[in-house]
Formats: structure tokens, sequence, C-alpha cells
């Protein structure tokens, strides 16, 4: 047993390094952010909070992924980062109060905000997996532009997709072992990215958008930012705000009972790094294979914040856009969707929360389940009384 203890340890250190990596780089891509040193610093994250084997906590961070989405191509970043400023102030509040809050968190609408955060990634990254370059901050615009733009597919970048969404699904059922020691999704990664480097050589015309082009350092990075930024919109920030707020408290309300108040202290962490557009996970107390994971991913910020140019910078974007997708699809409670569409007192507010998250957009889908979600714990207790 002693002689297996330091391989497990090392198996367990590289497996939460490798998914965090392969996460943080992907949203970020898929985010716009130029700058890869921000990737692996929410990798770090995510690392640290261990979300890569816990379900209930994956599915709010693909929330806040579609509000930051939605708010930087609506607004821009000045009030997606006072979006973040907001909701880092709420959660200080929040955190003497989230016991009180779990009902809230837990009923029908919640989890119909949560299908409809798989449906609108889904949306939303279609465009990068199949290249068609359409535009749009919901699932609603994205959708218009497909129709007006036309189907035009760019089957190289399709061919690296389909690879990374074949390895997720299949490696951690066929190969349980090797999927407990290494993330799938970064194996997938690492595949499109070989594939690519031996398709087209160094030197040859791109055919398809690879996360290097995007890449600049961090100075250069910021530079762009002052220069091309949007005029702050305070009613927008505040939208998102609330909504970003909640995604953090899906997060805290998913860990076990008296491990979600200590987690929303993370607050102050995410009123620092607000400006960085970093919104870290709620986690409980990290064990050490994932602090020795998140600094080894830490190091890698440091030099990609140095030199600009990301370790996979011939990197396929339909690669990453795929991971989001299957990664979204991975993390949905089956067994709540299931409990939620079966009963008819929970059908309605689920379905319409569904309803106007897809056709008004991610960050008034959020308002909207919480204004469901606080009628239906009114109705319940109601009704309790009345028995």
């Amino acid at each position: 047993m002693k002689t297996n203890q330091p391989t497990a340890r090392a198996a367990e250190i590289v497996f939460h390094a490798s998914a965090g990596l392969a996460l943080g780089v992907s949203m970020c891509v898929c985010l716009g952010l130029q700058a890869p040193v921000w990737g692996l610093l929410l990798g770090a994250g995510f690392a640290l909070a261990g979300i890569a084997e816990d379900q209930g906590r994956r599915l709010p961070v693909y929330l806040t992924f579609s509000l930051l989405y939605c708010a930087l191509t609506r607004y821009g970043m000045r009030t997606a980062q006072l979006a973040l400023l907001i909701a880092s102030v709420l959660l200080l509040f929040a955190r003497l109060y989230l016991q009180k809050l779990l009902p809230l968190l837990q009923t029908p609408a919640m989890t119909g905000l949560l299908f409809a955060t798989v449906l609108t990634v889904t949306v939303l990254q279609t465009n990068v997996y199949f290249g068609i370059g359409a535009s749009g901050a919901t699932a609603m615009e994205m959708l218009r532009s497909y129709r007006s733009l036309g189907f035009h597919p760019n089957w190289r970048g399709i061919l690296y997709g389909t690879i990374v969404m074949v390895v997720m699904i299949t490696v951690p059922r066929k190969f349980k072992r090797f999927g407990k020691a290494f993330s799938s999704a970064l194996l997938g990664l690492l595949i499109a990215f070989a594939l690519n480097l031996l398709l087209i050589p160094n030197g040859l015309p791109r055919v398809i958008d690879e996360i290097g082009a995007l890449s600049q350092p961090l100075s250069a990075a910021w530079r762009q930012f002052a220069e091309t930024a949007q005029p702050m919109q305070p009613l927008g920030a505040v939208l998102f705000g609330v909504a970003l707020w909640l995604s953090h408290l899906l997060c805290a309300a998913a860990l076990p009972d008296g491990q979600g108040q200590a987690a929303t202290c993370a607050a102050p962490v995410n009123l620092v790094t607000a400006p960085g557009l970093l919104f870290l996970p709620a986690c409980e107390k990290p064990r050490r294979a994932r602090v020795i994971a998140a600094v080894l991913l830490l190091l890698l910020a440091g030099v990609s914040a140095c030199t600009g140019y990301s370790v996979f910078g011939r990197l396929p974007c339909a690669a990453c856009g795929v991971l989001l997708i299957v990664g979204a699809w991975q993390s949905v409670d089956w067994g709540r969707l299931k409990t939620s569409l079966q009963s008819t007192l929970a059908l309605p507010s689920f379905l319409i929360t569904v309803i106007l998250t897809l056709l008004r957009g991610i960050g008034f889908g959020c308002v909207a389940a919480i204004a469901f979600a606080a009628a239906d714990c009114f109705l319940l207790r109601h009704r309790s009384q009345e028995d």
C-alpha cells in the first residue's frame, strides 16, 4: 500500500492539473480573451476547486461562462468586470444566509436554468465547432445568424472537434483507470493539436482558427483592452452581477452539508480577481493534490504571461468549442431533470424558465429563475401550512 500511495497521489495531481488546464483554456479561448494566461489562471482555480470530479458544481461553472460570454459580447469588458465586482460584493453578504437561500437554489426553476445553460452553450459553441462565423450574445441571436449566413462548415475543424467529442465520451467508459489519472478532455485536445501539426505544418497557410493566432502577451492584451473597450453599461452590469452571484451560489449549494457556508468565503478572492475576469467556483478545503496541481498551472501561467504564446498555440479553436459542449452535457444531473419533467407541480416553472432563458438570454433567465424559485417556495410553504 505504501508503494502505491505516491503513484496514486501523482495520478490525482495529473488528473486535476490536466482537467483544469483543458477547461480553463477552452473557456477563455471561447470567451475571446486573447492572453492565454487567463485560461491557465482559471484552470488553476478549477484544479484547486476539484470540479472535474464533482458533477454538481460543473454545470454552474458553465452558467458562469455563458453569462460572461453574453456580457462581453453585448456590453464589453468594462461592464463584465463591473458585473463581477457586483457579484463579489453580493457574495460577501450572501455567505451569512446561504442556508436560508438553499430552498431557492434547489427548486425546479433552477434545474430549468441549468438545463437551458446546456442548450445555450451548445448553440453558441456550435458556431466554433462548425466554423460558421456567426455572431450573437444569446441562443436566439446566434440561431438567427446561422439562418442568415447559411450552413458553410469548415470540415477540417469539424474533424478535430469530432475527435475531441469521441475521446471525451469513450475514454471514461472504456478506459476507466486511465480516465481517473488523466483528463479525457485534455487528451482529446492533445490529439487534435498533434493532428493539426501533422496536416498543416508550420509555414503553410492556416485553414482553421487556432488559439495561437489569438495569443499575445499580457501587456499587449491590456493595451488593446484600453483602446477598444466599450463604454460601461451600469444596468447591464447589475443584471449580470446578480446572475453571476446566483451561479456562484449554485456552486456552493452543491457542496456537502456544512461546506457550502465555508466555500462562500472565497468571495474576497473573487473581489480581488474580478478585474482579471476570473470567477472561481466555490470549493471546500482543498486537498494537497489539488493545491500542487494549481501551483503547477500557476507556474505555467507565469511563463505564458511573459511570452504570450501558449503551449497549445496550434490548437484548433473548434476542439475547445466541442470540449465545452460535451462537458456541459456530461454535467447534467439527469435524476433531477427527470423529477422536474415528471412532476405536474414542478413542470411549469421548469419549462417557463427554459423558454425565457433561450428567448431572452441567459442573464434574464437567471433573474426569472430567482422569481419562479421564490414563487415555488411560497406555494410549497402555503400548501404545507394548509395540510
